[in-house]
């Protein structure tokens, strides 16, 4: 059931990317669209995303479970910064490669999923991952693809996505809910994350030939580095922990981090690319590749997992 419908998702994300690829090539929309796409995506849309996520009753198992999920998923993604800059001097990774083999597209694909396998009930508990994941991305990686240092607390402190996940946290321990037509209105920016990821990719994409995305050897390196090394290593940490406490939701909690920790490679780090005027056609092949085979090893980890 739940590799049924991950394949379920992807193939609608692939749609959604399919319309803007067709829109390039049919002379619409040029290369440059994609530039204001990725500012509302990573300014106006995602923040959204977070903060109406929030938005559930609060109780103390549901406080206790996402603390499980945030120390899971800072684990998870230090020790994949780790473990990649280990790796980026003798594999020659550039700051594009880095930040594709570290930071999954958790927030795009996963909430839709464990929203149709597992209950919307458990959706709360994704945050744990996307909020770190986050957080790393507009500092970390901001900083690598940037080349600018994250020194300055300012910017960090003051950022959509700190401030996105600040404001849900408040609403969450409060109980609270944003005013009627502003919560409206963030719930619609937010359904409009996924769709706008996948546009932007089609866009970028349609800028190369299908032969060069899929031919690249780079490519299929960082692919393999985040589908099946990252995410083989994460699987088995998060398996021995749920195996040694079985009870209550921890081992479905540690599911939703795999989960995250096992998707393909970030569409934010296309977005970011694109800002920043790197390889961003580079960055959505990278992003294209490793959807496609995500189809495969998201579940053989969630079976691995499952054992």
């Amino acid at each position: 059931m739940l590799a049924l419908q991950l394949a379920t998702n992807i193939g609608t994300l692939f749609v959604m990317m399919l319309a803007g690829f067709i829109m390039v090539k049919a002379g619409l929309l040029g290369h440059s669209a994609s530039k204001p796409l990725s500012n509302l995506l990573l300014y106006v849309f995602f923040p959204c995303a977070i903060i109406v996520s929030f938005e559930v009753e609060f109780s103390v198992e549901i406080l206790e479970g996402l603390g499980i999920a945030f120390a899971a998923a800072a684990v998870i993604q230090l020790g994949q910064i780790a473990l990649v800059k280990a790796s980026a001097k003798p594999l020659g990774l550039d700051p594009i490669d880095q930040c594709s083999a570290i930071y999954s597209n958790c927030g795009n694909l996963i909430i839709p999923l464990v929203i149709s396998t597992l209950g919307s009930e458990w959706v709360v508990y994704s945050l744990g991952f996307i909020c770190v994941n986050t957080a790393l991305m507009f500092t970390h990686a901001k900083s690598l693809i940037s080349g600018k240092s994250m020194r300055d607390i300012r910017s960090i402190v003051l950022n959509p996505s700190i401030i996105s996940i600040t404001i849900g946290l408040v609403l969450f321990l409060g109980g609270l809910r944003l005013p009627g037509p502003i919560d409206a209105a963030a719930g619609g920016l937010a359904d409009m994350l996924g769709p706008t990821a996948m546009l932007i990719a089609g866009i970028n994409i349609a800028s190369a030939p299908l032969r060069q995305t899929f031919s690249q050897k780079r490519v299929w390196l960082i692919t393999f580095l985040r589908l099946v090394v990252l995410s083989l290593i994460s699987c088995i940490a998060l398996k021995l922990v749920a195996s040694a406490f079985p009870a209550g939701d921890l081992p479905t909690i540690l599911l939703i981090t795999l989960l995250a920790a096992a998707a393909p490679c970030a569409s934010f780090v296309v977005n970011f690319a694109v800002i920043y005027d790197r390889n961003d056609v580079y960055a959505s092949a990278i992003n294209v590749v490793s959807t496609v085979c995500c189809i495969v090893t998201m579940p053989l980890m969630t079976a691995l997992y499952l054992l």
